[in-house]
């Protein structure tokens, strides 16, 4: 599938539906954001389904912290539906030797979700994870460094962005 996908000019309406560091910053007490380490990107697939992947990695930093923010338009629920199950089962995969612990108590959007708290094996919290679909729109979330375990910072921190998803254009 080489050249199946192009990259194309980023939006402010991308921008406004996407969780930056800036956006953790306001949590975390004397933090300032490093800009060389993070990276945004939208990328067009041959259907004209696209993807904005947002990351920050300042793990090594006096602030340990990292945030991996994607979404996904696809033309259909159905492809939205198959890309959500992959992410869901591409999230296990890649959380090795820690533990996602389900904890959608604490929030839930769009038609199927799963929030975690991201442990350690010993069951020390370090940030956390999400996947969401709704509709034609699959996002996911993970952040370690700093997490979130109240209903109520959760809601501030992702539901502006998350309403700006849903109204990003299906193609």
């Amino acid at each position: 599938m080489l050249g199946c996908t192009e990259t194309v000019p980023i939006t402010e309406q991308d921008r406004q539906a996407v969780l930056r560091i800036e956006d953790l910053a306001v949590w975390m007490e004397g933090f300032r954001p490093v800009q060389a380490k993070s990276s945004f990107t939208k990328t067009k697939e041959l259907d004209d389904s696209y993807d904005l992947e947002y990351g920050y990695d300042d793990t090594q930093g006096e602030f340990p912290i990292y945030l991996h923010f994607s979404v996904s338009v696809q033309p259909d629920k159905a492809d939205a539906l198959l890309v959500h199950k992959a992410t869901n089962f591409g999230t296990w995969i890649g959380s090795g030797e820690t533990k996602m612990v389900p904890r959608n108590d604490l929030f839930s959007w769009g038609d199927d979700s799963k929030f975690c708290l991201w442990q350690t094996e010993s069951g020390d919290t370090f940030g956390n994870c999400f996947t969401g679909r709704k509709g034609e729109k699959v996002v996911t979330i993970a952040i370690s460094g700093i997490y979130f375990s109240d209903p109520e910072s959760i809601h501030e921190l992702l539901d502006e962005k998350l309403k700006a998803v849903e109204l990003l254009p299906v193609p």
